[in-house]
């Protein structure tokens, strides 16, 4: 910032795996939560906007992140227009985003028409939609940045689903962690730690749950014979967890494709 310029900066950290959202707000519009009971503002200890004053301080919120929650974020733009009172724009943010229902495309096209219209704004018009699905489905696609900070996140997302799909605890754990060696070697081989991003894509179909890992990276040459994929007893591990687990390299990206027959799938023999 120069010297005598401001600017007011809101940061959230949401964590669907474990219900929690945590935020800091730096003389920020609040953030809007809609769900189940409508949308309401979020309200928490705020700070003065950056460069406001020489040492500012700013408190952590938390807040209980439900599944089917959305929370919208906003520049001021959105909410604050000549003639108008502060209020209203709140107001009208709100009623705009109240229906639950609607899937994050929907709300964008509601929140615009409901707010501008057909009018301008003087201001910079910027929002963020994002929700916490209430059932994550049987099919669902990721995609992450070939950098371990997403682990964390993936697998928590990888267990819920998992015990959305009908797994036991143990079925859990060791898809989970066959599914961790395959994105650790699309990370520290295919992506070599950088920002690009790999896909990883959860399916259940019928009794089997398949993991697909992509990446669009080029292997480095494996030492001592192994074949690209192996990250020493990663390999080994995978197919110890999984039924069977398919790697295809090329001169793209590799895939990594594992598949396992849950147990409540399994139809019982008949006596």
């Amino acid at each position: 910032l120069d010297e005598d310029s401001m600017a007011t900066v809101i940061m959230l950290v949401l964590d669907p795996g474990n219900g929690i959202l945590h935020w800091a707000n730096a003389g920020h519009p609040p953030p809007l939560i809609v769900g189940s009971d409508g949308a309401r503002y979020l309200e928490g200890t705020g700070g003065v906007p950056l460069g406001a004053v020489e040492d500012p301080g700013y408190a952590a919120n938390e807040a209980e992140l439900l599944p089917g929650t959305t929370i919208i974020l906003y520049s001021d733009g959105l909410v604050e227009h000549p003639g108008r009172p502060l209020e209203e724009g709140f107001d009208r943010l709100r009623e705009a985003s109240a229906d639950g229902a609607l899937d994050p495309e929907e709300l964008c096209d509601a929140i615009l028409g409901g707010t501008l219209g057909d009018a301008t704004s003087s201001d910079d018009v910027t929002f963020v939609v994002a929700n916490s699905p209430a059932v994550l489905g049987d099919r669902l696609s990721l995609s992450f940045p070939g950098e371990h900070e997403g682990l964390a996140s993936l697998r928590a997302t990888l267990r819920r689903w998992l015990a959305e799909n009908d797994a036991d605890p143990d079925e859990v754990a060791a898809v989970t962690m066959a599914t961790n060696e395959a994105v650790e070697n699309a990370i520290e081989h295919g992506h070599r730690l950088s920002a690009e991003p790999f896909q990883v894509e959860l399916e259940r179909t019928g009794a089997e749950v398949v993991i697909t890992v992509r990446d669009r990276g080029r292997w480095r040459e494996a030492k001592g014979g192994r074949k690209p994929g192996d990250r020493g007893r990663g390999l080994s591990l995978m197919r110890a967890f999984m039924d069977e687990v398919e790697v295809s390299p090329s001169p793209s990206g590799t895939t990594v494709v594992l598949r396992r027959a849950l147990r409540a799938g399994t139809a019982a023999p008949v006596s």
